[in-house]
């Protein structure tokens, strides 16, 4: 992927959050506008936008709603350290916002196994809830990326192999998730397919994602909740992986341990 592809990819989505915002707040503002702020942010350091225009807009939103959110329904697309991440892309704009305690401790890098070990079998015939819990392991041993996990040999290899079977069946997410666990685990020859298939998911407007979710019938495709539960979290996933994958040493959780953003 060359810098101008990435600074195109980075751009295109910085606008389409930019856009977004008041989609965003409509329903479950806060948890909508952190993975926002969080794919805002993500855009605009593939674009190489130092000034941050995209990430500001929607800080200065997220600061304004969390006083009155009344719920933070914010699923799993950033763990258990959602907003922690979000404090410390808003301290990096020097913004505050009113948001609820971590339910987790910061991570710090050092030397991780996980327990038990994960057989290369298993992960070849494993259903979404394994899959699912086998990512969320190497996630937490590996602090994202941050610090190195002794698997079996193969086991890379064996995750690629699932990657890009759940990229051709559209499962944007899962997919985006295990192809930044492979990289966790060091890479694996073939990575450069499903990164390559991601970037092809962008539409023009800079979100991700061309099948949208099935929200019953008389629901027109530019309904916003269509943008709010669909496009929102795989753009963020999808700029999520695309980032770590292309910039050289950046890890998004970093910035829990960096305190910069």
């Amino acid at each position: 992927m060359t810098q101008a592809e990435m600074r195109n990819v980075g751009c295109r989505s910085a606008a389409w959050f930019t856009a977004g915002i008041p989609v965003f707040a409509e329903v479950n503002a806060g948890a909508n506008l952190v993975l926002a702020l969080a794919g805002a942010y993500l855009a605009e350091r593939l674009a190489g936008d130092t000034g941050q225009r995209a990430t500001t807009a929607v800080g200065q939103m997220l600061a304004a709603f969390a006083p009155r959110a009344m719920a933070w329904d914010m699923g799993s697309l950033l763990g258990d350290r959602a907003f922690a991440l979000a404090r410390a892309i808003l301290a990096s704009l020097e913004l505050v916002a009113d948001l609820p305690a971590d339910t987790m401790p910061s991570m710090r890098p050092g030397t991780a196994s996980l327990s038990p070990e994960v057989p290369v079998d298993a992960i070849l015939r494993a259903d979404e809830t394994t899959l699912t819990a086998v990512v969320q392991e190497i996630e937490v041993a590996s602090a994202y990326g941050q610090q190195p996990v002794r698997l079996e040999a193969g086991t890379e290899d064996a995750l690629l192999a699932v990657t890009l079977e759940r990229l051709r069946w559209y499962d944007l997410e899962l997919g985006c998730r295990l192809l930044r666990a492979v990289a966790y685990l060091g890479g694996a020859a073939g990575m450069d397919q499903g990164l390559d298939f991601l970037v092809r998911q962008q539409r023009g407007d800079g979100a991700f994602g061309f099948v949208a979710i099935d929200l019953g019938p008389g629901v027109p495709p530019g309904d916003p909740r269509v943008q709010r539960d669909y496009h929102l979290p795989v753009t963020l996933m999808s700029l999520w992986t695309i980032a770590e994958l292309t910039l050289d040493g950046f890890h998004l959780m970093g910035l829990l341990g960096s305190g910069r953003a």
